[in-house]
């Protein structure tokens, strides 16, 4: 190299001016494919770019690192948000004798007709107490009943049912889909329930067979 500027240093000086100017075209060209490399390549040429602009499709891309969106399955919760008490119990032989007698109902306009009874009647000692749906679902049906009041039946996932009894001033409409904990109504008093005043009488279905709504809260519902 340092013969080679020896011999530049002995040129004319035009020579030596035609050298700089090939070298300088030269830099310039090289510059030109070099950018023209990049920007085949997605390298933005915006001076204010970091970095290649690229695009990835998330959902299509089975390496990437992004955890897709899941809905959180809902857990079972109590039809109230007051401390309500259970008054009467669902007839279940896993229980005490005890409960198992407090499980007995005298058939409503009857003497002495008893029957097992299918759900849990719950009082409020502070009265009239909200009635909240225990899973998000569909209204499927509100009838009124001479026994058992004013009912709402509430279609949800896992074929489960759940039935809200001795109701007073049903707030949603058949046919509507509802949230879990939304209001369904107000307790209300029945002649199923005419011994305990304003209550309500819950009962939970998996298909056609009854449950103890006592032994599914906090469940997920796929565990019913």
């Amino acid at each position: 190299m340092k013969k080679f500027w020896k011999k530049i240093s002995s040129w004319s000086p035009e020579a030596k001016t035609g050298l700089v100017l090939s070298l300088a075209a030269t830099t310039v060209l090289g510059g030109v494919l070099l950018f023209e490399s990049f920007s085949d390549n997605g390298v933005s040429n915006d001076p204010n770019s970091h970095g290649p602009s690229v695009s990835v499709d998330v959902g299509n891309n089975p390496n990437s690192t992004d955890d897709p969106v899941v809905e959180q399955e809902e857990t079972f919760v109590k039809p109230f948000t007051v401390n309500a008490t259970a008054s009467r119990y669902y007839f279940d032989m896993a229980d005490d004798e005890e409960t198992r007698l407090n499980a007995v109902v005298e058939v409503p306009g009857s003497t002495n007709k008893y029957m097992k009874s299918v759900g849990v009647d719950y009082t409020y000692t502070g009265g009239q107490f909200n009635v909240v749906a225990s899973l998000s679902g569909l209204v499927k049906d509100i009838i009124s009943d001479p026994t058992y009041g004013e009912m709402v039946y509430i279609e949800h996932a896992n074929n489960i049912t759940t039935v809200y009894s001795s109701l007073k001033d049903v707030k949603v409409k058949k046919g509507e889909n509802i949230a879990q904990g939304s209001i369904i109504a107000m307790s209300g008093e029945s002649l199923y329930t005419s011994e305990l005043g304003n209550s309500l009488h819950f009962e939970v279905l998996k298909g056609n067979s009854h449950l103890n709504p006592e032994k599914v809260y906090s469940s997920l519902v796929s565990n019913i």
